[in-house]
């Protein structure tokens, strides 16, 4: 399973924060301590959920790290950068290997004709 962003999570408990900050700045004595058990309540229970995908996303990196690949069939697709850098040092090596072959048969040529 791929890792669960945390963004929407932190993003939520940011503004509940600053919610309860702005009720409480507005009028500190006027506040009911239900509403602010209601914010408690959902606070903590944005921090259990956070809590519990970042525990997720360890997990998933430590068993990202044990994943090893025993048949050709298993490796992931590569990238399309990676398989751009493949193709140019295939193509690198290709021309190196043939211009090291027309010089050794001009080389050869040149030998048998002494």
């Amino acid at each position: 399973m791929p890792h669960i962003s945390s963004a929407p999570l932190t993003r939520a408990i940011t503004r509940l924060i600053y919610e309860v900050d702005a009720l409480v700045d507005e009028s500190c004595e006027n506040v009911r301590p239900e509403i602010l058990d209601k914010y408690a309540r959902a606070i903590t229970s944005q921090l259990k959920a956070l809590q519990e995908i970042e525990s997720h996303n360890r997990a998933q990196d430590k068993n990202d790290e044990r994943r090893t690949y025993t048949a050709y069939e298993d490796f992931p697709a590569p990238t399309p950068d990676e398989r751009e850098r493949f193709k140019a040092r295939l193509e690198h090596l290709i021309s190196k290997i043939e211009a090291r072959q027309k010089t050794s048969k001009g080389s050869g040529a040149a030998r048998t004709k002494r």
